[in-house]
């Protein structure tokens, strides 16, 4: 998800759709990994 937005430049809801998940996730995790640099799985 992470390299979709930064790598890639995809939108959140092009990543969302992709992977099934609803578009506030896709926020979440971006704003955790700019917070933290890193995502725990």
């Amino acid at each position: 998800m992470i390299s979709m937005k930064l790598d890639q430049g995809m939108s959140a809801s092009r990543i969302a759709n992709l992977i099934n998940c609803s578009t506030q996730t896709v926020y979440n995790i971006l704003d955790l990994f700019r917070e933290t640099n890193d995502v725990m799985e």
